[in-house]
């Protein structure tokens, strides 16, 4: 916390501002496509979090891993054209100079095998026939 005092050019006011910084909080996963991905698909995920001073940094990680996901240092973490390795649980966890938030893990759960149908009102999934 630091406080900040304004005076006016004539001196016959003052102003005084106090801003309060904090570690990271708040801090969630949103994912693009919501809902079941399919392989083959590509899928967002985008860290949020509020701190004062602003989120620095962030790094993504799947089932607990040790170490975080390569090259995945920023809000995003991109999944192009997931597939069965790809199915796990991701977090995220976001910095700042007084401290860091792990996010709620986000489950990724693939179907495979399946062929989207169109019936007018829903959209079905059926197995694929193999010949």
């Amino acid at each position: 916390m630091f406080t900040v005092i304004h005076a006016s050019p004539s001196h016959n006011y003052f102003r005084t501002y106090t801003y309060i910084n904090y570690a990271p909080r708040s801090t969630v996963i949103e994912v693009s496509p919501m809902g079941v991905v399919v392989e083959g698909v590509s899928v967002t995920m985008t860290c949020n979090s509020s701190g004062a001073p602003v989120v620095e940094s962030y790094a993504w990680f799947k089932d607990r891993e040790s170490g975080s996901i390569p090259d995945s240092f920023r809000p995003q973490l991109h999944l192009k054209r997931v597939s069965h390795t790809d199915r796990g649980e991701y977090f995220c966890v976001a910095r700042n100079p007084l401290g860091t938030e792990r996010s709620k893990p986000v489950l990724t759960v693939l179907l495979h095998g399946l062929e989207p149908t169109w019936t007018g009102q829903l959209l079905c999934f059926h197995p694929r026939h193999s010949l």
